[in-house]
């Protein structure tokens, strides 16, 4: 509480209280996945870079309006009784690295072949990671972990076997750089169709490290039309978000999670909130996720928004909600999780529903990749077909791509269809760029990873795409590049 009698905002106030401060733990995940650009080396050691300047306390930044921000200090309060009460000044920071799938020309093998990126990743981030452990850090203020652990993100990972891998390469990494064993922390990503169906073994190599885990949405979804590609055509977007399965498969993540013993030990998140200006629909959503048992929530707007959806945990109890979902026991069947999302028999959209429907995921799909590949913008505010504000990562590119891909497959678009889609999409998204740009690259790149959609791993375009960036870089060598004006720098996730 605030009181300042002078304050404009106190007036009639006979304490002259002028402002109330809100206090919440923020996580905040630094991304070398979706929501980073990284193509080459150089690309590689800028990222690391920024994770070495936090671990050592110095990290600063400049606002787009020249103010100079760095690490805050821990705030001191008053607490009764006289006390002294300290609360850290920093959101606790944690890093997502690459899943087992990329390579990374960063370091080469003796044969010329890139490295698993991840390995990569995980190697130095432990090693610039130890600089925030107490033997190194000694009596420094500034401080991420205050239990001397390094926090690490999983993505992308498909099956039990693969975090099995995942998890003796921790282990072999705490022991090259001679660190107490289980430093590394884990939140797991749950975001692909087999993890979610072999989730309790697939957490059991992992269970020593665990602090969070949670569903991702676009991945998700863009696995499901991968896997239900040659079954028929699947529903529009906006209708596969709302179908049985992503019910079935957020409850089935909350009911892993207590059956393993999260519940006040670890957290769990069942979706996120990418759209900024909708601020009173977030709060009964939150609610909602609360209610089904998830106990945090990620949200790429800001710490403030995430501040505000902490709030609703004094409305609703989530160690509470899942200490009774442990007596219910589970509520979901796979056989709901594996039912395809494919349209209904003889509900076939109309030729203008289909064409809107063609259009908008051409778009999005365009203008995502206008920041990727000539920006370098992995994750940015974009204005969607329907000209609302949201935030968007790589998912947003396999999503459209896969989409696309399964309607011309099976006839509800035609070559000239998609065609005629990506030149309105090129013809509007180019009254936002500067007179003459180029989009026929773009354009290039986006019918490449359609046609391709079925052919990639799990629909994944990272290679294509990372080989088309490090052509264009070469190209522009250090020129400054022009990009999409929707396209705005975004602040870091936050995890409320």
């Amino acid at each position: 509480m605030r009181f300042d009698p002078d304050s404009p905002l106190s007036a009639g106030d006979p304490a002259g209280l002028s402002d109330l401060v809100l206090e919440s733990a923020l996580t905040l995940l630094g991304d070398l996945e979706d929501h980073c650009c990284a193509v080459d080396a150089a690309d590689k050691l800028r990222s690391y870079g920024n994770w070495l300047a936090l671990s050592q306390g110095r990290l600063e930044a400049t606002t787009p309006s020249g103010e100079r921000l760095s690490l805050a200090p821990d705030r001191f309060w008053s607490a009764p009784g006289g006390r002294t009460l300290r609360l850290k000044g920093r959101a606790l920071a944690m890093t997502r690295v690459a899943g087992l799938n990329p390579t990374t020309p960063a370091v080469l093998l003796p044969d010329g072949s890139e490295i698993p990126e991840m390995m990569l990743d995980v190697m130095m981030m432990a090693l610039c990671g130890l600089h925030d452990l107490p033997r190194v850090r000694g009596d420094r203020m500034i401080r991420n972990s205050e239990e001397g652990s390094i926090y690490l993100g999983l993505p992308k990972m498909h099956a039990p076997d693969e975090c099995a891998l995942a998890a003796e390469i921790f282990g072999r990494v705490e022991e090259c750089l001679r660190l107490p064993p289980l430093t590394l922390k884990v939140g797991l990503m749950v975001e692909e169709r087999r993890l979610g169906l072999n989730l309790k073994s697939a957490l059991r190599p992992l269970r020593r490290r665990l602090v969070f885990m949670s569903s991702g949405l676009g991945d998700r979804c863009a696995g499901e039309i991968r896997a239900a590609t040659e079954a028929g055509p699947v529903a529009r977007l906006a209708d596969l978000k709302t179908l049985g399965w992503r019910r079935a498969y957020e409850r089935h993540v909350v009911d892993m999670a207590v059956e393993v013993g999260f519940n006040g030990r670890a957290k769990v998140e069942r979706s996120g909130w990418s759209r900024p200006r909708r601020m009173a629909e977030l709060l009964s959503w939150r609610i909602a996720e609360a209610g089904g048992g998830g106990a945090t929530a990620m949200t790429s707007v800001s710490p403030r928004t995430a501040t505000l959806m902490a709030t609703q945990y004094h409305r609703a109890d989530p160690r509470a909600r899942q200490t009774t979902l442990g007596v219910l026991g589970r509520r979901t069947a796979l056989e709901e999780m594996l039912r395809p999302p494919l349209l209904a028999p003889g509900a076939l959209p109309g030729p203008e529903e289909i064409r809107a429907e063609t259009e908008g995921n051409a778009f999005t799909l365009l203008a995502y990749l206008d920041g990727w590949l000539r920006g370098g913008v992995a994750f940015a505010l974009h204005s969607s077909p329907r000209h609302e504000k949201r935030f968007e990562d790589f998912a947003t590119q396999r999503l459209c791509a896969q989409h696309l891909a399964n309607w011309l497959l099976h006839g509800l678009i035609s070559e000239a269809d998609l065609e005629a889609a990506l030149e309105c999409a090129e013809a509007r998204l180019g009254r936002d760029l500067p007179p003459g740009t180029d989009l026929a690259p773009v354009r290039e790149a986006a019918l490449d990873t359609i046609r391709s959609a079925r052919l990639d791993p799990d629909g994944y375009a990272w290679e294509r795409l990372r080989r088309r960036r490090r052509a264009f870089k070469a190209a522009q060598a250090d020129a400054p590049i022009p990009f999409a004006a929707p396209l705005q720098p975004s602040p870091p996730q936050a995890r409320a």
